[in-house]
C-alpha cells in the first residue's frame, strides 16, 4: 500500500512539473520598422513567407534599393520580415505581438482592413520589425488574424 500511495505522489509530482514547463510564453518587445524616407522597397513574395535578417548581405532577400540599403546595427539587432501577397483589393497589415512560446517565436499581424465588396485581386503585403538580435535559425510562426 506504502508503495502505491509513493507511486501516486510521484506521479502526481511529475504531471505539474509537466504542465508548468508546457505553458511557457513570453512577450517580446519590437519595433515597427519602416522605409518611409528612404529610395528602397519591399520585395514582393509570391508566397507567405518569413525572412530573418542578421546581416547587411541579407537584405537583398527583401529589399530593393537603386542605392545604398538603409542602416541597421545588426550587432544588436535583427530585422524579421514577413510578406506574401493576398487575394483581395485592400489589405491593411500591422504586427499586433511577438511572443516566445517554448522554442519557437509566434509573430502575430493584425489585419486592419474592413470587409467590403472588392475585386479579386492579387495584393501585395508587407511587415517588418526590428527585434533585439535573434539566431539565423530561430524558428517562428506567422499567423494572420
Amino acid at each position: 500500500m506504502k508503495t502505491i500511495l509513493k507511486l501516486t505522489a510521484l506521479l502526481l509530482v511529475l504531471a505539474g512539473s509537466y504542465s508548468c514547463q508546457e505553458k511557457e510564453s513570453a512577450e517580446i518587445p519590437f519595433t515597427d520598422y519602416s522605409l518611409e524616407g528612404t529610395s528602397c522597397q519591399w520585395k514582393t513574395l509570391e508566397n507567405d513567407t518569413l525572412i530573418i535578417v542578421n546581416n547587411d548581405n541579407a537584405l537583398d532577400t527583401c529589399l530593393v534599393c537603386p542605392g545604398e540599403f538603409p542602416e541597421i546595427d545588426f550587432t544588436a539587432y535583427t530585422l524579421i520580415f514577413a510578406g506574401g501577397t493576398a487575394i483581395n483589393g485592400g489589405i491593411d497589415l500591422t504586427p499586433k505581438s511577438l511572443t516566445k512560446e517554448n522554442d519557437y517565436l509566434l509573430l502575430t499581424i493584425k489585419n486592419n482592413f474592413k470587409d467590403s465588396i472588392a475585386p479579386m485581386v492579387l495584393t501585395p503585403w508587407n511587415v517588418a520589425i526590428l527585434v533585439n538580435k535573434v539566431s539565423q535559425d530561430t524558428k517562428i510562426q506567422l499567423i494572420i488574424q
